[in-house]
């Protein structure tokens, strides 16, 4: 039986002299490797097999088969011109490595597929480094939220210009203490006037430059420690430091 599968590249690694394994986070299956031939004739079909693209694949493997073979594929979206400029090309391998991170090891979930969708689409039609600035912070908005982690609110109507030097916003909970735990960052001045942005900024509300430099670098931080904390498989230390 023939299957038509659609999924974004998440990883490539060598397995041969003949062959990658190439790990695809799918519509009908969440993340899934492929075998892609490599050399003369399939030189084409492993060109497409970059982080970011977005492939639709017919394969006859079924889903149980751990590493599937590929009859076809095309690329359908993550054509990604801005990507292949040298001044951008850090930022887009800041943003296939946190998908890597987040979803290598996700299983089947329509509504977290159609986000990676969305997000491809949004880069597809981006044409300067300006416009980028925050997308990670959008991305990963609607990511932790679509698996549950990030809640859309927090309660801080109590708070004044002084209670930095009182309360801690704890990473685990997603509260607000008045004291300090092991994973609380300091409720600055900064971070009491970026979260309820913040908490508003998805793929759907994106807008660039809706931060300062110093706020997006807090909050960047901020929701990478969150992730890391939540997201089993993800790791910061696996993930290359923006240029």
């Amino acid at each position: 039986m023939i299957t038509t599968v659609e999924g974004v590249v998440l990883r490539v690694i060598p397995y041969s002299d003949r062959s990658l394994i190439a790990t695809l986070y799918t519509d009908l299956w969440g993340a899934a490797a492929f075998s892609v031939p490599i050399g003369g004739r399939s030189r084409a079909t492993s060109n497409l097999f970059q982080p970011l693209r977005g492939l639709q694949l017919t394969t006859p493997s079924p889903a149980s088969q751990p590493v599937k073979l590929i009859r076809q594929v095309q690329l359908v979206r993550g054509a990604l011109p801005l990507a292949q400029r040298p001044a951008a090309s850090g930022y887009f391998l800041y943003l296939a490595q946190l998908l890597r991170e987040l979803l290598a090891q996700e299983p089947e979930d329509l509504r977290l597929y159609n986000i990676i969708v969305q997000a491809l689409d949004q880069l597809d039609r981006i044409e300067s480094l300006e416009e980028l600035q925050g997308f990670d912070l959008a991305l990963l908005v609607s990511i932790l939220r679509a698996k549950g982690y990030l809640p859309e609110g927090l309660e801080m109507r109590s708070l004044d210009s002084e209670s930095y030097r009182t309360h801690w916003l704890d990473l685990e909970q997603w509260t607000i203490l008045p004291l300090r735990t092991d994973y609380a960052v300091p409720l600055t001045p900064e971070l009491q006037s970026a979260l309820p942005r913040l908490l508003r900024y998805d793929l759907e509300h994106f807008a660039p430059n809706s931060f300062t430099t110093a706020e997006y670098e807090t909050l960047r931080r901020l929701l990478l420690h969150f992730t890391e904390l939540h997201s089993p498989s993800f790791r910061i230390k696996h993930i290359t430091p923006l240029p």
